[in-house]
């Protein structure tokens, strides 16, 4: 695609993730697979991702927000000074329905979970996205972009009055 497009296309928010995707992650979460395996099949599924996009004629690439479980769950894992606590939150998530061998259908439900709430003052650990936008930079020619929460919303969501 041109750099020189009036109005550049790419996707906005999550690409729909693949029944596998989920359960790669899921596996991960779990323990059942390791660190490195999952960085491994990210890698081949992000790949599937790219070319999603382009084939459909995107202009800027994205990771389809694939490695991550979750938009706050990442800058939790890879800013210090986060903790799981008891406070335990509802939000709105997909659920993964049993598999018709048609694409993955999914419902948005009410589910419960553990958040990771800031217990003291954040610091830097990690990269959050860099291993990522390398990723993508290496693997497609267009121009890419990768998401991150703002500290407006990380402080809304992450900061809890009883634990922070």
């Amino acid at each position: 695609m041109s750099d020189n497009r009036l109005f550049p296309t790419s996707v906005i928010g999550s690409l729909p993730r693949p029944k596998w995707v989920i359960d790669l992650l899921l596996r991960h979460q779990s323990g059942e697979l390791s660190d490195e395996a999952l960085d491994a099949a990210m890698d081949k599924a992000v790949g599937f991702a790219i070319g999603l996009q382009e084939s459909a004629g995107v202009d800027i690439i994205s990771d389809g927000e694939w490695r991550r479980i979750g938009y706050f769950e990442v800058f939790a894992q890879m800013v210090g000074g986060f903790q799981r606590a008891e406070y335990r939150t509802q939000a709105l998530a997909p659920e993964v329905l049993p598999d018709t061998g048609l694409s993955p259908p999914q419902q948005w439900t009410l589910q419960e979970f553990q958040q990771a709430l800031v217990v003291e003052p954040m610091n830097y650990s990690r990269p959050i996205a860099a291993g990522g936008a390398a990723y993508l930079r290496r693997n497609t020619q267009r121009r890419t972009k990768v998401a991150l929460p703002s500290p407006h919303m990380v402080g809304g969501r992450l900061w809890h009055a009883e634990y922070s």
